[in-house]
């Protein structure tokens, strides 16, 4: 049966969403032909703000950039600094940054696949990332007193030492977490709703996600092999072995 192409808009979304944006798609049926995305509606004049405050003070400013990866974004704000300034944090502060970064990375891909089952229409891997994710937002809740936006890192070091039993914590958590990724993994590896969903679908080859600047696991995806934890190793990164 014939359709004829037509402009909608999916979104904007509420503020309440971090990124916010709005997506223009040309349809053909059920076809994306052409899509317009549409930035700025959440501008929060982060630069303004940081004019009249002391360096200390942009720390937890820059938490509020991504509250689902702030961890990252505090860090990165102080070792901006620490090379602006040459200063060298410790080697314990060095480590301890290393590891509270991975766990904020956990939490930061389980909102993702969170909101990807959500969009699919699979509520099951929705509910179960979000349980799953509780499990390391107790850990940095514990290491810095907020869920969320942690004011952990800074210039020079980080705001306090691990917590006591923090490491056997951390242990405990990862191997309770090792047994419930495989079953996520099930439920998206042997879930034909999901596979008919996602498979074959939005493809993008190597060459098109370089020229389109993308980063990250959305360029690994594309068969690149792109990890600035190794390629442009920062912190003790280079001193590790990792997948």
């Amino acid at each position: 049966m014939p359709t004829d192409e037509m402009w909608i808009n999916m979104g904007p979304q509420h503020p309440f969403n971090h990124g916010l944006w709005n997506l223009r798609v040309k349809l053909k049926g059920e076809t994306i032909t052409q899509a317009e995305p549409i930035i700025g509606y959440l501008h929060r004049g982060w630069e303004k703000m940081v004019e009249n405050r002391t360096y200390s003070q942009i720390v937890p400013l820059a938490d509020r950039l991504c509250y689902g990866s702030s961890l990252s974004w505090n860090h990165l704000y102080c070792l901006t600094a620490e090379k602006i300034y040459g200063i060298e944090a410790p080697d314990r502060a060095k480590y301890i940054r290393v590891a509270v970064l991975e766990l904020q990375r956990i939490t930061s891909h389980l909102t993702w696949l969170m909101a990807v089952g959500t969009d699919l229409g699979s509520y099951t891997i929705m509910t179960w990332s979000i349980r799953e994710r509780e499990l390391f937002l107790d850990l940095l809740c514990k290491l810095s007193g907020a869920r969320m936006t942690y004011n952990y890192c800074r210039i020079g070091g980080v705001r306090s030492d691990l917590p006591e039993n923090y490491e056997r914590d951390v242990n405990r958590t990862l191997d309770e977490f090792e047994k419930r990724l495989r079953d996520l993994e099930s439920l998206m590896d042997e879930n034909e709703p999901f596979l008919m969903r996602t498979v074959g679908i939005g493809k993008m080859d190597g060459k098109t996600a370089m020229n389109l600047g993308l980063t990250g696991p959305i360029m690994r995806a594309s068969g690149v092999e792109m990890d600035l934890r190794r390629l442009d190793p920062y912190e003790v990164y280079a001193d590790m072995k990792f997948d």
